[in-house]
Parts: C-alpha cells; sequence; structure tokens
C-alpha cells in the first residue's frame, strides 16, 4: 500500500509541474520515468505531488512525487518519513521505499493495462501482454484506417512501434529452429525487454528494477515467453503431438489385427455346420 516516492533535490513545485502537467523534460533528465509517469495526466488524481520546504534526502529541500493506484485504498505514507522508508539515490533524484508497506504490482500498475498471461514474479501475480508472437500479431492495440480500396487496414499504434519491432529478434529466438539453442540472449537486452513489457501495464523502469529486483536469472524467461505468445503455442504443439501419437498408435493396434497381405485367415477347429466323419476305417 506504498508506491515509491520520488524526491527531487532542489525543484520546486511550479518547476515539476507547470501549468497542471508534470515537466516531460524534467522527467527525461532522470533515466526511464518519463515512461513510468506516462499515464499520470490529472495530477489531482492520478499523482500526489507537493514541496519539501526542509531537509529532505541528501540535505536539501525540494520536491516529493508519488504516482497514484488507480484503484483500491490510499497509500499509508506519501511524506517525507525517514524513519518508515529507505532511500537511495540514481543520478541527481531520490527514491523512497516504505519498510513496512513495500511496493506490490497492485501499488505499481497502470490506469489501462492490456490482457496478457498472468506470471508470478518475485511472489506475487502479474500481467504480461503479447508483444508479438511468431506471425507478427500482437495484444496491443492497433489503429484502424480505410485504404484506398475501402477496406479498413491495421497498425499497431505508434507509440508501440519500437517495442513490437525490437521484439522480432525475441521471437525469432523462440520460434526459429535455427536459432540459437539453448536460448541465449545479451543481459543488457534481456531485462530492457522484459522491463519494457512490463512498463506497458506497471509503472516501473530501470530504476524500480534497481529498487525491487523484479527481473532475475529465474524469470526473465517466462515473462519473454509470455510476451511472444509461447505457452498458447506450446499447448497446441503439445495437443497436436499427442493427436499424432494416439494415431500412430490406433494404426499399429489396426495393424497387429489385420491378416497380413496375401494370407488366409483361418479359424480354429470346424465350423459350426461341419458333420463330424469320424475316424477313417481301415483298408
Amino acid at each position: 500500500m506504498a508506491p515509491p516516492i520520488y524526491f527531487f533535490p532542489k525543484i520546486q513545485k511550479h518547476q515539476l509541474a507547470g501549468n497542471g502537467k508534470l515537466s516531460q523534460a524534467i522527467l527525461a533528465m532522470h533515466g526511464d520515468l518519463a515512461r513510468t509517469f506516462a499515464d499520470v495526466i490529472d495530477l489531482r488524481r492520478d499523482a500526489s505531488l507537493s514541496e519539501l520546504t526542509g531537509a529532505g534526502p541528501g540535505g536539501a529541500s525540494g520536491c516529493l512525487l508519488t504516482a497514484l493506484p488507480p484503484i483500491g485504498e490510499a497509500p499509508v505514507r506519501l511524506h517525507y518519513a525517514p524513519e518508515f522508508q529507505t532511500w537511495s539515490k540514481f543520478g541527481e533524484i531520490w527514491v523512497g521505499i516504505d519498510k513496512e508497506y513495500p511496493p506490490t504490482a497492485a501499488d505499481l500498475i497502470r490506469k489501462k493495462t492490456f490482457e496478457g498471461y498472468r506470471i508470478e514474479i518475485a511472489g506475487q501475480e502479474w500481467s504480461v501482454p503479447v508483444i508479438r508472437d511468431p506471425e507478427g500479431a500482437t495484444g496491443l492495440p492497433r489503429a484502424w484506417s480505410f485504404d484506398d480500396g475501402g477496406q479498413v487496414t491495421e497498425r499497431i499504434k505508434d507509440i508501440y512501434q519500437d517495442l513490437w519491432r525490437k521484439f522480432e529478434r525475441a521471437t525469432w529466438l523462440f520460434y526459429d529452429p535455427a536459432g540459437p539453442w539453448p536460448l541465449c540472449m545479451e543481459l543488457n537486452e534481456a531485462v530492457d525487454l522484459c522491463l519494457e513489457t512490463l512498463s506497458i501495464n506497471y509503472r516501473l523502469g530501470r530504476i524500480e528494477q534497481n529498487l525491487l529486483g523484479l527481473v532475475d536469472s529465474e524469470n526473465w524467461f517466462v515473462i519473454l515467453a509470455a510476451a511472444v505468445d509461447e505457452p498458447t503455442y506450446r499447448e497446441v504443439y503439445e495437443a497436436v503431438t499427442k493427436e499424432k501419437k494416439t494415431r500412430i498408435l490406433q494404426s499399429l493396434e489396426s495393424a497387429k489385427e489385420a491378416p497380413a497381405p496375401g494370407s488366409i485367415d483361418i479359424l480354429p477347429g470346424p465350423p459350426a455346420d461341419c458333420q463330424d466323419t469320424g475316424q477313417a476305417a481301415e483298408n
């Protein structure tokens, strides 16, 4: 019940939120915070923003910013309470995590999410949308338009185009028979793809990864597999394989029961209407 609190030293409220909107320029100066706060539009509803006139983390005054969960109860603490929080420095900003109520998936979820696979990460259930399957389809939103012939066409919305293209390589790794096995990917690429996937439904990035340790050596494969729709394709493959095996076994059983080509099927014992001639007489 306590999402991360972000502290911007020596920044005043009107600088961070001029005209009632968060400054994209300031957020972009601090890693991927612009993506983390992308769905924070209405500051009165979507976030808590306050000035800290006294000494904050690192000893300076500044602004405290927290993205509020769209559902559930209000966070337990939104103010600076160092006795209850652990503060870590990332570049020029500080991020606080509540010791009693560390962030959960529900604390980081966005206002709008996309359906996908439910998988366990760090002991909690997270939703991973399908970015790109082996046929190029996606669970991401598409834009519709009419072509010159009056037919409706669709394309992935611009905001997701770059991520969809990035996943071409991940799709190749999972599905191309000529791809590397065991599955391997450069560490930075694997973690970034996982974080970009999770960031569609949750407010997180590299900073939150360092704080919470969500993606690790045990789950990165599971996250990317869900993002390329591998569970469904594996289920279909196993079902088809099972059906083929069943047909083969049935064919083998039929072959055992059927007479060999060119042979005569002779039943043991005399037919029911056959007369018993008795023992032959001696000549």
